[in-house]
């Protein structure tokens, strides 16, 4: 096993870790599980992060856990334009989620054609 191989098997739990202590603890667990990088590769932490993520999930989506919106209320009507991100947009507002399948679907388009775009320059300039 190379070192780089080494040091990614270390990392994977320790990042795991990372992000459930700031999804749940606060800025001293952060510093405590971020003191325990091994060598200060944090460059290597932050690819290893990187690597856990959807790259086609929105940033919406990846942040929805922060959304401390106030909840829906009783009897506000459903979102109408269904199929759109701005029909994704209303299922938020109104804490209806997960949304119905086609606005989650008009929601996904962009991000995952953003992603496609960037894998694709990242290839050119390879």
């Amino acid at each position: 096993m190379t070192p780089r191989e080494r040091l990614v098997d270390a990392l994977v739990p320790l990042a795991a870790e990372l992000v459930g202590t700031v999804r749940d603890y606060g800025p001293d667990d952060v510093t405590a599980v971020l003191a325990r990088v091994p060598d200060g590769r944090y460059d290597a932490l932050a690819v290893v992060l990187a690597a856990m993520v959807d790259p086609d999930a929105s940033q919406t989506e990846l942040l929805a856990w922060t959304d401390w919106s106030p909840p829906p209320v009783i009897g506000q009507p459903l979102p109408r334009e269904h199929g759109s991100e701005r029909g994704y947009q209303q299922h938020r507002a109104r804490r209806d989620m997960p949304a119905c399948e086609p606005c989650k679907a008009a929601h996904r388009v962009p991000a995952a054609a953003g992603a496609r775009r960037r894998r694709a320059e990242r290839r050119e300039v390879a």
